[in-house]
């Protein structure tokens, strides 16, 4: 190697991504191996040819899993990129986000989404990406996907809704990674929902679930779907059985006071137009929330049974739900 050049890099590093193609690893790493060693010592540290060296292995090992050994060969490169090439070009953003990736693997949650936020930023700002570029897509996915994974699903969703509207818009809405995209939000709509509906807060869990009903539906995520329609059945019922116990619990306090001061006394009176009130407020709106949830159990049911047949424990199991619901509701 006593004439080893910049040029002799390039050659073996395209010779080295074609070994990658193949996904012959071991070739492409003796190749990227010389390439930086020979480089470093023919070429100086801080040689650009170096960083992109450091890069290709980097990435290696990464597809190799050795994370330890990539993380200061990106993090080299990153700083060198940042110099040379400014830290929103395009390659040193890649490698910003191969490191996000590193930092995330390894626990290092605070950087990982620093790292992530940051990229995501710079790729808007720069007038050769943009809102709308491919690329920004991607580390818009990739940040909600890593919210997604820590439970901060409420920021997660945001990101996904722009990215659903962004790709729906360029691609069509049949487009795989449309589809795709639209599952997740719709999973993770779910997941949110999931956090209110156990802490009892139903307003708040109500939307997502529509949200995530609509979502579902529309990418073909059964599962999703009728997990969707069971839950809202839920909160309609359990907004009827709140009503309805206010007015059971009216009507038996009218028979204390009936038994106690008679039907002429003035309390007496007092609760019974009370309860007439209610009933006539309240009453539609029990009806309406059992309508409700009746329509989502049959849905539930009529999906599963298109799905996977009548004789499948899913399908069998949202059958007794709604004769259950029937015979507590409908007699």
């Amino acid at each position: 190697f006593k004439k080893f050049s910049e040029g002799h890099i390039r050659i073996m590093e395209t010779l080295g991504h074609l070994h990658l193609t193949q996904r012959d690893l071991a070739k492409a790493e003796s190749l990227f191996r010389v390439c930086l060693e020979e480089g470093i010592k023919k070429l100086g540290e801080d040689h650009p040819a170096i960083a992109a060296s450091r890069q290709n292995m980097g990435v290696l090992c990464l597809q190799q899993g050795k994370i330890r050994e990539a993380e200061p060969l990106l993090a080299s490169c990153w700083e060198a990129w940042k110099i040379q090439k400014g830290q929103d070009h395009p390659e040193t953003l890649a490698c910003m986000s191969n490191l996000s990736q590193i930092y995330k693997a390894t626990g290092d949650l605070q950087k990982a989404e620093s790292f992530m936020r940051e990229c995501l930023e710079l790729k808007l700002k720069n007038l050769n990406l943009g809102d709308n570029h491919p690329s920004t897509q991607t580390s818009r996915i990739n940040l909600a996907s890593f919210y997604k994974s820590q439970g901060q699903f409420d920021k997660a969703i945001p990101l996904l809704l722009t990215s659903l509207e962004k790709e729906s818009t360029q691609l069509g809405e049949e487009h795989p990674n449309v589809i795709e995209i639209r599952q997740a939000l719709a999973e993770t709509q779910m997941r949110l929902a999931d956090k209110f509906f156990k802490g009892e807060e139903f307003d708040k869990a109500e939307p997502l679930f529509v949200a995530c009903l609509e979502h579902s539906s529309r990418c073909g995520a059964h599962l999703l779907t009728i997990s969707a329609r069971m839950n809202l059945s839920v909160i309609y019922v359990r907004r009827a059985q709140h009503l309805d116990r206010t007015e059971s619990s009216m009507k038996s306090n009218i028979s204390s006071l009936t038994a106690s001061h008679g039907e002429k006394h003035p309390a007496t009176i007092l609760q019974k137009e009370e309860l007439k009130k209610f009933e006539k407020k309240w009453k539609p709106v029990i009806n309406e929330n059992l309508d409700k949830a009746e329509l989502h159990l049959v849905a539930s049911v009529d999906l599963s049974k298109d799905q996977h047949g009548g004789n499948h424990p899913v399908t069998q199991t949202l059958t007794e739900r709604l004769r259950f619901f029937r015979e507590a509701w409908r007699q």
